[in-house]
Formats: structure tokens, C-alpha cells, sequence
């Protein structure tokens, strides 16, 4: 504990005991939001995306707003779509790579 919260402490006569209490259960707190947000993540890289219900009719000089606001969503999709592929295949190609190190490790020790 530093002087600083000591002094705290002192000036209003806080159990440092509780003190602690409350600084370690705001730390539980943010990890268990931390695992929270990190669970969310691990989910949301290991579902695949799903394609539109609808076809977009895709015109470059569309003027009615619905239809350009489906081809924005279009777009989003496919670019979550293609980002999905772009994660999986670098994951596969690094799999790929150290199997291949460890091949030529344990043939070649040198």
C-alpha cells in the first residue's frame, strides 16, 4: 500500500482491510469483463459470417436510398465474409509452417 492511499485511509477512517476488499473486487470486475469481451471475440472469428437473405440489385447510380442502403449492407457482409477467409487462411498457413519447421527440426537436429 502506498503512503498515498495509507493516508486515505487514515484521513477517513477506512479499514484497510475493506479498502483492499474493494480495490481487489473492482479487479475481479474488469477481468471477468475482460474474459467476457475475449469469449465474444473467440466466438465471433470462429462463426462464419452469413451471406444476405436478399439479393441486391447492385446499380452504380442508384438513386433510391433502400437499395443503397442494401448495398452497403451487401458490402459489409461480403467484406466480413472475405475477412473470415483472409483470418483462417493465415491461421491454416501458420499451422502449415510450423509443421513443416518441426519436420526439418527432427530430421536435420543441426
Amino acid at each position: 500500500m502506498s503512503k498515498t492511499q495509507f493516508n486515505i485511509l487514515k484521513k477517513h477512517n477506512y479499514d484497510p482491510k475493506l479498502f483492499l476488499d474493494k480495490i481487489l473486487s473492482k479487479k475481479r470486475k474488469q477481468a471477468k469483463k475482460e474474459l467476457y469481451i475475449l469469449k465474444d471475440l473467440i466466438k465471433e472469428l470462429s462463426t462464419k459470417p452469413k451471406a444476405p437473405q436478399d439479393f441486391v440489385i447492385r446499380k452504380e447510380n442508384a438513386i433510391n436510398f433502400n437499395n443503397l442502403y442494401n448495398n452497403i449492407i451487401y458490402a459489409e457482409t461480403q467484406n466480413e465474409i472475405i475477412n473470415w477467409k483472409v483470418i483462417t487462411s493465415y491461421y491454416l498457413f501458420s499451422k502449415a509452417l510450423e509443421n513443416r519447421y518441426n519436420y526439418y527440426k527432427k530430421s536435420n537436429p543441426k
